[in-house]
C-alpha cells in the first residue's frame, strides 16, 4: 500500500480478494477502514505493552523484540496515521491513542518517567528509521 491518500478502496479490495462494494459495505468509507486499521494497529501495540513491558525495562534484548515487533505492520500503519493527522477525525485517534498508551506505561509501578521516554526514543523511534530504510 502506498499510504492513506493513494490508496483506494479498489486497491484495497483487490489486496483482500473481495470486491470494492463488499469492502464499502463493511466499513462505509475509506476514512472508516482506516481508523479501525490504525486501531488494530495500536491494539497491537497496547497488547504488547501490557504484556512485556515493563518486566523486562532494563532488558536490552526487549529493545530488539519491540523493534521486531513494530517494523511489521504496526510502525508503519502508525506513521500512515501521523502522517494522515490532519484530517480531525484521525488526528483524534492518534492523540487519544498515544494517551492512553501512555497511561498504560504510567501505570505499572516500576515504571519511571525516564523508563517511558527511553522505551519511546529508543524502541519505537529506532523501530521507525528502521521502518524507513
Amino acid at each position: 500500500m502506498h499510504g492513506y491518500v493513494a490508496t483506494t478502496t479498489d486497491t484495497v479490495a483487490a489486496r483482500s480478494g473481495v470486491s470494492q462494494a463488499y469492502v464499502i459495505r463493511l466499513f462505509g468509507t475509506k476514512q472508516r477502514l482506516f481508523l479501525m486499521a490504525l486501531d488494530h494497529a495500536w491494539d497491537l501495540l497496547d497488547a504488547f505493552v501490557r504484556e512485556s513491558w515493563p518486566r523486562s525495562l532494563h532488558r536490552t534484548d526487549t529493545q530488539h523484540c519491540v523493534i521486531d515487533m513494530l517494523s511489521g505492520s504496526v510502525l508503519p500503519m502508525l506513521l500512515h496515521g501521523f502522517a494522515q493527522s490532519s484530517d480531525p477525525a484521525v488526528c483524534t485517534k492518534m492523540r487519544d491513542r498515544c494517551a492512553a498508551l501512555y497511561e498504560v506505561m504510567r501505570s505499572h509501578p516500576q515504571a519511571s518517567v525516564v523508563d517511558i521516554r527511553r522505551f519511546l526514543t529508543e524502541s519505537v523511534l529506532v523501530g521507525a528509521l528502521a521502518t524507513l530504510t
